[in-house]
């Protein structure tokens, strides 16, 4: 049976319209990494005010749903309420896949056998591992006082470089000096220790998603790609003790390009940061918010797993500020 069947279709009129304010200003910031100009321009000229009026007219229109667009060689289907995402994820690889041939594109530049654009077999055996490593059942990860200490060092280093006479007088944090320190704890988190300064690492795979912006309009430099996930293998083959890269290696079930599988993690962490970011942006704007969280954290007794309250702050974040990547 096919899940489509029954699901509304939008009109060539409304088909072109979501093409021209939501899919292309998001094709030309770039889909995988963002382009800094691109995404300025798109600022100052309101488009995405205009992609957000455009998703929600529709929204409005069709409450059931995924909405299918009418493609000249497929269908797409559009997320437009809660409902519509639960019915494609169950519906997921068949007919709902993400494996589309531009991510496929995509993608390839630098993960070219990632879950994400697997199919059949192949699919199953990698989503197996995935689910595994992430814990994806679990509403904690198990390894998840692993990362604390390494947050609370790199957070203090982070403060020490701020504010070295330590007066907190005129210290601003700024987003360059916010970010390495984030990509230092996404290292440590993903290797262990040793990958701390690995900042090549990091670099190698922001280039390769620039590449990756133009999925099948720019051939992949399979030098640096072989390169980069030949350093994603090193990693994993010298991963330490409560790192998720550890955590794959020694799992006794089946694995199938395991090394392809990390890329993903490692730029997934930029909406998180980007997240934390404005978390804390709004917090020291906002005295009995910040008061109340300041509260919780010096009360709390889970090891820093359960902060129910900054949980809802950073929940609050997103849905002001989406992170677009």
């Amino acid at each position: 049976m096919d899940r489509r069947r029954g699901l509304p279709r939008a009109s060539g009129m409304e088909t072109a319209a979501f093409l021209i304010d939501v899919f292309l200003p998001n094709v030309a910031k770039g889909p995988i990494i963002r382009r800094p100009k691109a995404v300025a321009l798109a600022e100052r000229l309101g488009l995405d005010d205009r992609a957000v009026r455009r998703v929600k007219k529709l929204a409005g229109k069709y409450r059931a749903g995924p909405l299918l667009l009418r493609l000249p060689f497929r269908e797409q289907a559009v997320i437009l309420q809660s409902g519509h995402l639960h019915y494609a994820l169950i519906n997921s690889p068949e007919p709902f896949s993400p494996a589309s041939s531009e991510k496929k594109a995509a993608l390839s530049h630098f993960e070219p056998r990632n879950v994400l654009i697997s199919q059949g077999p192949e699919r199953t055996v990698r989503r197996a591992l995935q689910e595994q490593v992430l814990d994806t059942h679990s509403p904690v990860h198990r390894l998840a006082s692993s990362p604390i200490p390494v947050i609370r060092q790199e957070a203090a280093q982070l403060l020490a470089d701020l504010d070295p006479k330590g007066t907190a007088e005129n210290s601003e944090l700024v987003w360059d000096d916010f970010i390495e320190s984030w990509y230092r704890v996404v290292r440590r988190t993903v290797f262990g220790d040793s990958a701390r300064d690995d900042h090549e690492l990091t670099d190698m795979i922001a280039r390769l998603r620039q590449h990756g912006n133009w999925s099948f309009l720019k051939a992949p430099d399979r030098k640096l790609r072989a390169r980069f996930l030949q350093r994603v293998q090193n990693r994993m083959d010298g991963a330490e003790p409560g790192s998720l890269a550890h955590a794959m290696v020694n799992l006794p079930s089946r694995q199938d390009a395991p090394a392809e599988q990390i890329p993903q993690w490692l730029f997934a962490f930029d909406p998180a940061g980007m997240a934390t970011f404005r978390t804390l942006a709004l917090l020291s704007t906002h005295s009995e918010q910040y008061g109340r969280a300041q509260t919780e954290i010096r009360e709390e007794t889970t090891g820093r797993e359960q902060l129910p309250y900054l949980r809802a702050c950073v929940l609050e974040s997103l849905r002001l500020c989406p992170p677009r990547r």
